[in-house]
């Protein structure tokens, strides 16, 4: 689980600082079992009321990109 400012050095390496509708966020135990988490860096794609859309694993940036714009 990542800490609050690694989160943050992550959104400006991925350069998603500039995306007001994506966010990382830190993830408690409980956080892991509601969502079915099983491994790191686990990408979830949720819809307005906290569903899952899509689920994904990536580990560079365009890997992220693909996963997010094949859901949009």
């Amino acid at each position: 689980m990542n800490s609050v400012d690694e989160n943050r050095i992550f959104i400006t390496d991925f350069q998603f600082d500039n995306f007001s509708n994506m966010y990382v966020l830190s993830v408690t135990p409980d956080v892991f079992q509601w969502y079915r988490i099983t491994g790191t860096p686990t990408f979830l794609l949720l819809g307005k009321e906290g569903k899952i859309i899509s689920i994904g694993y990536a580990r560079t940036a365009n890997q992220i990109a693909a996963f997010v714009s094949k859901e949009n």
